[in-house]
């Protein structure tokens, strides 16, 4: 159970990271888009949408610590929180709002795809916080191949497949 912990949380900071990352180089599409969902009045949408990637860099940074993983994982839930309770949001009231998750490294709209990926994403984090095991730093201190492949390719294919479960498009 601690490697899946470790994969779970590799794969939720992985995420965090390329998401905010490419967003930091895509900041006004981010900013528009958080604006759009309409939850937050428009400039504190905006706002919001700055403050954003930053937010994702500094969890998947705390998230590859000894003590404060735990803690970024409850940040990160409750981040996948207000982004199921957003692309549910958008589903629901038949909104086409263009998605900048990833910036403008992917390139979709917001609904059942970014649902889905956060709820795996979740998933993830929940798993990682029962099950911390060690740590990111721990398998970085120590990188015997065995546990780089045996952690870190499941880690990636987790990632990934969150990746490829935006794309899916429900039509109504």
């Amino acid at each position: 159970m601690i490697y899946l912990g470790l994969m779970m949380t590799l794969s939720v900071c992985l995420t965090l990271f390329l998401s905010g990352a490419a967003k930091v180089f895509d900041l006004r599409s981010s900013g528009r888009s958080a604006a759009s969902i309409g939850i937050l009045p428009n400039s504190l949408g905006r706002l919001f949408g700055y403050v954003l990637p930053f937010a994702e860099i500094i969890l998947a940074a705390l998230l590859l610590t000894d003590t404060q993983m735990r803690l970024a994982l409850v940040a990160a839930a409750l981040l996948f929180a207000a982004f199921i309770t957003a692309n549910a949001i958008v589903l629901v009231q038949g909104k086409d709002i263009a998605c900048h998750c990833f910036g403008s490294l992917l390139r979709g709209t917001m609904g059942w795809g970014g649902l889905l990926h956060s709820v795996i994403m979740m998933i993830c984090c929940t798993v990682g916080y029962l099950w911390p095991g060690f740590s990111v730093s721990d398998l970085l201190s120590d990188p015997g191949i065995d546990h780089m492949i045996m952690i870190g390719v499941p880690a990636v294919g987790i990632f990934l497949m969150g990746m490829i479960s935006r794309e899916i498009l429900f039509y109504r």
